[in-house]
């Protein structure tokens, strides 16, 4: 079955709950998207419940992450170089993917990764996005893993650069607690505020163009050893 826009559902089925793709709930989507200050939409319960487990599983024991830091606007530094540097000149510190164990590369949670990395990139994914932010979308691979742990952070800015145009996220830490930090701020050009917790198995979306400014928090003491695991990215305009 072929929804409005395109959107082929059994193309989406074996990796989105099927009710985010209903024609009455990608209108409600497109609403809530364009009626937002900061052209923001935020999807709760948005993979199926096993490919969410396995992503998740995924991320935490099978991905190798590098720690990354930089100084503003954006320069990437040595943690050395990082640490010298005073406090309001730190831009981010958190860990980015950096390859796959060499124990799990064949497993069941890697093959569901590199399946899932694929299909989200393809036509089918983007005319569901295409759909709920009312924009033009191109393919791309501007997709990353990200790690964030205790004092973890990453300042205010935007993410405007070339033909970037939907940005993502899906957060993928199962039992994240709103004191364990890592909240998405957004700053609409209003100055209106946007809070969105990293709650499991949710996708944040939001128009680059939009005129915003946004910001995570810092990962409190409170996760402990917990970390805030996610996948996110950037599809782009047609050229």
């Amino acid at each position: 079955m072929t929804l409005q826009r395109g959107i082929n559902a059994k193309a989406l089925e074996p990796w989105i709950q099927g009710r985010h793709f209903e024609p009455d709930q990608i209108a409600r989507y497109r609403q809530a998207f364009s009626s937002s200050p900061a052209k923001l939409l935020s999807i709760t319960s948005f993979l199926r419940e096993d490919v969410a487990t396995k992503l998740a599983q995924c991320l935490e024991q099978e991905i190798e992450f590098k720690p990354t830091f930089s100084l503003y606007p954006s320069t990437r530094v040595t943690e050395e170089e990082w640490t010298k540097e005073d406090d309001s000149k730190r831009f981010f510190r958190f860990s980015q993917l950096a390859g796959i164990k060499s124990e799990f590369q064949f497993s069941p949670h890697v093959l569901t990764y590199l399946r899932f990395r694929k299909a989200f990139l393809d036509t089918e994914f983007i005319r569901f996005f295409e759909a709920v932010s009312d924009l033009a979308l191109a393919p791309t691979d501007d997709f990353s893993l990200h790690r964030m742990d205790r004092g973890d952070f990453l300042r205010i800015h935007n993410d405007v650069h070339e033909t970037r145009r939907l940005a993502f996220v899906m957060y993928l830490t199962p039992g994240w607690e709103p004191s364990f930090g890592g909240s998405l701020r957004m700053t609409a050009s209003n100055g209106d505020v946007t809070t969105v917790a990293p709650d499991y198995n949710s996708i944040v979306i939001f128009d680059v163009k939009a005129n915003t400014q946004h910001e995570v928090q810092a990962i409190t003491d409170a996760a402990g050893d917990r970390a805030r695991l996610s996948m996110g990215g950037w599809f782009h305009e047609p050229t």
